[in-house]
């Protein structure tokens, strides 16, 4: 006995087509793109200084040159001026901060000595 296979016609969803995108994407463009504030704290402000210190240590790029540059003198500066913080802060920092400037400190003489023996 044979069994008629009945034949199904697919029918596809038909889409509306928003017809207005373009006009959505052109006005979000104009949008200007805010950055959230950044919370001000004295752990973001010494991680701060620190990249500024890595920076003149030629560890990362000047963000505006995109080259790395060795300047021995600034990173030795902003490495005493971190150290002078830690001086004048002590007694007054949590645990978390106090360990964090200790760690840089450590951190960027250690790379202030290395830099100091390479071929600029």
């Amino acid at each position: 006995m044979g069994k008629e296979k009945k034949k199904q016609d697919i029918k596809f969803n038909t889409k509306k087509e928003d017809k207005n995108w373009k006009e959505k994407v052109a006005e979000d463009k104009k949008k200007e793109f805010k950055m959230p504030p950044l919370e001000v704290n004295f752990m973001m402000f010494i991680t701060s200084l620190s990249m500024q210190a890595m920076m003149s240590l030629g560890i990362y790029p000047n963000p505006i040159t995109k080259k790395e540059e060795k300047n021995l003198d600034g990173a030795k500066y902003t490495i005493d001026i971190i150290a002078m913080i830690q001086e004048k802060t002590k007694g007054n920092l949590t645990s978390e901060e106090s360990r964090l400037i200790d760690n840089i400190l450590y951190d960027l003489r250690m790379k202030y000595v290395e830099a100091g023996k390479l071929p600029e």
